[in-house]
């Protein structure tokens, strides 16, 4: 049974290129482009969604695989941050299996509410078949299709 931690559309969280990239550079991530006038109000006071989305794919749990292409090699890792750790994947940026295998296109994840539940449940994907993981995939993203550009 899946579970209902992972979502299909992520558009209403879209954030801005330049926002997601300094936020790589662990600098406190601008609520407004560089461009905007910058908000009168504190941060406290801005409509909820906004920092919703901020802290949706910026600080929540997951677990995630990358794969090589359709049905070919599948890595499967826990993170803290989703968007930083897929980049880092893309851009073979840290050394190791998906840089070896070259496994760049984000095909899964489930987000999950504490770091704990993400680490079980990336123990129980790791220690499952790769048959279980692939019907995973499939569940979610039939097709294999990166969803990188989904959780930006």
């Amino acid at each position: 049974k899946q579970s209902s931690g992972h979502h299909h559309s992520f558009a209403p969280f879209l954030l801005p290129l330049d926002c997601f990239l300094a936020s790589l550079l662990a600098v406190t991530v601008p609520l407004v482009r560089h461009c905007e006038a910058k908000p009168k109000q504190s941060r406290k006071a801005l409509p909820t969604a906004i920092t919703d989305r901020k802290i949706l794919f910026m600080k929540q749990p997951a677990v995630y695989m990358m794969a090589s292409r359709r049905n070919g090699t599948i890595y499967t890792g826990v993170t803290s941050h989703l968007q930083q750790r897929a980049f880092q994947h893309r851009t073979h940026s840290m050394p190791g299996f998906t840089k070896q295998y070259g496994c760049t296109l984000l095909v899964w994840f489930e987000l999950h509410d504490t770091m704990e539940r993400a680490i079980l449940r990336e123990k129980q994907l790791k220690g499952g078949s790769r048959q279980q993981k692939v019907s995973l995939i499939e569940a979610m993203n039939p097709d294999w299709h990166d969803l990188y550009e989904e959780i930006l």
